[in-house]
Parts: structure tokens; sequence; C-alpha cells
């Protein structure tokens, strides 16, 4: 009698999930609000006007990622976050709460100032 062989196919070695970047995450009013501020290069764009903890911001900038602007943070996987090191779940909340502000942040910023000088043209001097 013959031998038959049986040839079992290799399975393929399965790839855990690779999650997107923390941008999904983000209510969509303040992803919109984020998109325009990094689009026209505003100043809310860095990090340090997020309303970030100063220890956070040295956290992300000094990574191995080098995380300097919100276009950078936005970037970024949530694993990628948890693996700076001392950036915790707490860090990683805080992140969350301030990108989820940011549409109020840039609402904010954005509004003209009613006590400000108007700037439609230079100021009258005033007579001494």
């Amino acid at each position: 009698m013959a031998r038959e062989t049986v040839i079992i196919p290799a399975e393929k070695p399965t790839r855990p999930k690779r999650s997107k970047s923390i941008a999904p995450e983000i209510p969509t009013k303040a992803r919109l609000a984020i998109a325009e501020a990094v689009i026209r290069g505003d100043a809310l764009a860095s990090l340090e006007l997020l309303g970030l903890p100063v220890r956070t911001i040295n956290m992300l900038e000094h990574s191995r990622y080098q995380i300097t602007t919100l276009e950078d943070l936005l970037n970024c996987r949530r694993e990628q976050l948890l693996e700076i090191r001392n950036f915790g779940k707490g860090s990683l909340t805080q992140v969350f709460d301030c990108l989820a502000r940011y549409d109020q942040l840039a609402t904010c910023s954005t509004a003209p100032s009613s006590t400000g000088p108007s700037s439609t043209g230079p100021r009258p001097t005033q007579p001494r």
C-alpha cells in the first residue's frame, strides 16, 4: 500500500490590528477646527496653547517621536503615545480632553476682542 502525503498549509501569522492615528477619537467639530488651524498655520496649532500641563508637553517633545505640533500629535497612534516614558493613561486622557475642547479654544482665540483696540487703522493721538 502506498502512503499518501498530506500537505498542511502553514498558517499565516496574525498580526495585531494596528490602530490608526488618534484623530478619529476626537469629536468631529474639534477635528475640523484642528484641521483648519493646521492648514492656516495658526499659533494654536502648537502644543503650548492647547492647555496641556508642561510636564505632558515636555514628555511629548522629548520623546523619540519629537511631537512638537498639533499635526505631529494627531499623526501618532495611541500605542505610540503610551510607549513614551512616564506617559500613561492619565496623560493620554489629558491630551484627549484638550483636543476635544480645541474647537472652543479656536473660537475664543479668533473672536475679536470688544475691549481691545480696533484694527481698522491707527489710533488717534490725544492732545496734551
